[in-house]
């Protein structure tokens, strides 16, 4: 299906096209930020101020904006980025931007040169302390705003830079935003806020941008006043707590040493007097860690992408035979079945809304662990499941 052209931002231009931002006065704007020891990471209004000072006192403020976006910002994109229903940018050509809007692509009228938009990208990395090059072709990372930033380059891109920049418009401040929005039931979000209150075992799957990490952000949200500690390669979680330590991944330097994984940071959690330890997104061996840490007591919570409730588990169990030949697939079949409580799985239906699809419990098996439906939603709404609601969670 081709993307839909309307709302565009705007008619097509570039940075040569601008008044007050051509590509001459940008780069005399460069230069006199490095002569006044300023920088992209430099407050805004100082950056403003002295591009002020160089355009003159005939120069607008739409001017002096349009010169500081592209001085410190994201230039003709700044319009796409400041809107509130934009959910996603990306491009594979920068001549070709796309966005989506509630879950439908659409192609902007906005073109950059393959120099603006790696310029661009570049100073939203660095800036981050990340680096992306011909060593190290992929670059992820979190922007100022919460967004997240993920960047792929060639020679493993046929030509030009291909960028993801994944937005988080949707800021629930509790289960009940969620109901609100037809993510879920009324009687769903009261199980789950039991769940969380008791310190169940969460783990949230789905598909990419299905709404895992909305979900995940407002059920933490809902539990007690503890000591959280999260994981995360990049930080998308944004919580309303006081005793909140997020920890995030580190890249190898150019020297190929310091590198920070998600398995260092769960070790390093459970060294923080956790009430609760949280992995952004399991993916790899850290599954292991993170199943060892629910075994020694400590609520857990994490996000999956799986297919259903039941493949989630699956994953969860075939992930931690990733960290070593020695792991033995019984012990780990055990320990997820004893340890993990619910799984949550989500879906994005046809109207592009994003709805939880099944809430399941997990018991121990005789051999597999057994998912019990507590919710399911089979085509006509999210509906009670014959899996009881297990005790502890309404004691």
């Amino acid at each position: 299906m081709a993307p839909d052209r309307s709302g565009t931002a705007g008619p097509a231009t570039s940075v040569a096209e601008r008044p007050g931002a051509s590509p001459a006065v940008v780069e005399t704007c460069r230069q006199e930020m490095a002569r006044a020891g300023l920088s992209t990471r430099s407050p805004e209004a100082r950056v403003s101020a002295l591009v002020a000072g160089v355009l003159g006192g005939a120069a607008g403020a739409g001017d002096v904006a349009a010169v500081v976006s592209h001085l410190v910002g994201w230039g003709p994109l700044q319009e796409l980025l400041d809107r509130p229903d934009v959910e996603e940018i990306w491009w594979n050509d920068p001549s070709r931007i796309y966005y989506a809007v509630a879950g439908a692509t659409r192609l902007s009228n906005v073109v950059l040169s393959d120099g603006e938009a790696e310029a661009m990208v570049l100073r939203a990395v660095t800036a981050t302390g990340r680096r992306v090059d011909v060593a190290r072709p992929f670059a992820d990372t979190d922007l100022p705003d919460g967004s997240r930033l993920h960047v792929v380059i060639p020679p493993v891109t046929p030509r030009h830079w291909a960028v993801n920049i994944r937005r988080y418009i949707l800021r629930p401040t509790g289960l009940t935003d969620l109901v609100a929005r037809d993510t879920l039931t009324r009687a769903a979000a009261d199980v789950l806020e039991r769940a969380v209150a008791a310190g169940a075992n969460v783990v949230v799957s789905g598909g990419t941008n299905s709404g895992k990490t909305t979900l995940l952000n407002t059920l933490l949200s809902a539990a007690p006043a503890h000591r959280l500690v999260t994981c995360e390669e990049v930080r998308e979680l944004r919580l309303p707590l006081a005793d909140w330590v997020a920890l995030q991944t580190r890249d190898a330097g150019v020297e190929g040493t310091g590198a920070v994984g998600l398995r260092d940071l769960v070790r390093e959690a459970l060294r923080m007097r956790p009430d609760r330890i949280v992995v952004g997104e399991v993916r790899g061996p850290e599954a292991l860690d993170l199943l060892l840490a629910m075994n020694c007591g400590i609520p857990a919570a994490a996000t999956v992408h799986a297919r259903s409730a039941g493949d989630a588990l699956d994953r969860l169990i075939g992930l931690p035979l990733l960290a070593a030949p020695n792991i033995a697939a019984g012990f780990v079949t055990r320990t997820a079945a004893s340890c993990v409580d619910v799984v949550v799985h989500l879906g994005v239906a046809a109207d592009g809304v994003r709805r939880v699809r099944q809430i399941a419990t997990v018991a121990p098996g005789h051999e597999r662990p057994v998912v019990g439906c507590l919710f399911a939603d089979e085509g006509d709404g999210l509906r009670r499941g014959a899996a009881p609601e297990p005790g502890e969670w309404s004691a």
